[in-house]
């Protein structure tokens, strides 16, 4: 029970700071879930007075600035989060997809790489790091077959990243990973349709109109949040195919 929960059943409870400062965050992240932006900058204003803990804090507001539509904001906190991560050992995701929203796509092939170089993180994480590497190099007309290579080794090879770093080796074919994905083998089939829709995008022989068609069904799963999805999403509106 969160500790504004229970400041409610008994008046005479005192929550601790370090509890407080857990409540405003989780506050914060739900009402950001929610929608409520607006709500989640003051439950995420009351945090950043209590935290001890500047690189989540600064985590949190580079999401809430991305989500705010907030390019300001996103500097602000891209800078905030870099300064903190230097080696980009936590932050590899959030700051991979602030520079995908911004359309800097060779800063997002670097972020994302730096999360597979990330040891400590899971293998899983850092083999999809390495996909969304991938794609971002495709588009700072960079090659990064090899990081790739490198993450599928991480993974068993009927893993389902590592069936979406085989396509965009070559090794799996598009009949393949569609309906794989359809089956939903490992969680929602939707959102596994929008990662396939995205390693499609970056196949080997892939053109500017296949490419297209692909990263458009990626957002039309309607997955907000995955970073296929955002990824998609931004790339087409920089090329004027999305309002």
């Amino acid at each position: 029970m969160r500790w504004d929960a229970v400041a409610m059943v008994d008046p005479e409870y005192a929550p601790t700071s370090m509890e407080e400062s857990s409540g405003w965050l989780a506050i914060a992240q739900n009402e950001h879930n929610l929608g409520n932006f607006e709500a989640a900058g003051v439950a995420l204003n009351h945090y950043a007075t209590l935290s001890k803990e500047p690189l989540l804090l600064a985590q949190e507001q580079l999401s809430l600035a991305m989500a705010r539509g907030d390019e300001e904001g996103v500097q602000s906190a891209k800078k905030a989060v870099r300064a903190r991560d230097r080696r980009m050992r936590a932050s590899n995701f959030v700051v991979g997809n602030a520079e995908v929203l911004s359309g800097e796509w060779e800063a997002a092939m670097e972020a994302f790489e730096a999360g597979y170089e990330n040891e400590y993180v899971a293998p899983n994480r850092r083999a999809f790091s390495t996909l969304h590497a991938f794609g971002a190099g495709v588009l700072a007309g960079r090659t990064r077959t090899k990081l790739a290579q490198d993450g599928l080794a991480l993974m068993e090879e009927d893993d389902w990243v590592a069936r979406l770093l085989g396509v965009v080796l070559g090794t799996v074919t598009r009949e393949q990973i569609l309906a794989e994905a359809a089956e939903g083998r490992d969680y929602l089939n939707t959102g596994q349709c929008c990662e396939a829709y995205f390693a499609l995008a970056f196949a080997p022989g892939q053109d500017a109109a296949g490419r297209r068609a692909d990263l458009t069904a990626c957002v039309e799963t309607g997955m907000v949040g995955y970073v296929e999805y955002e990824f998609a999403i931004s790339w087409l509106r920089q090329q004027g195919l999305w309002q």
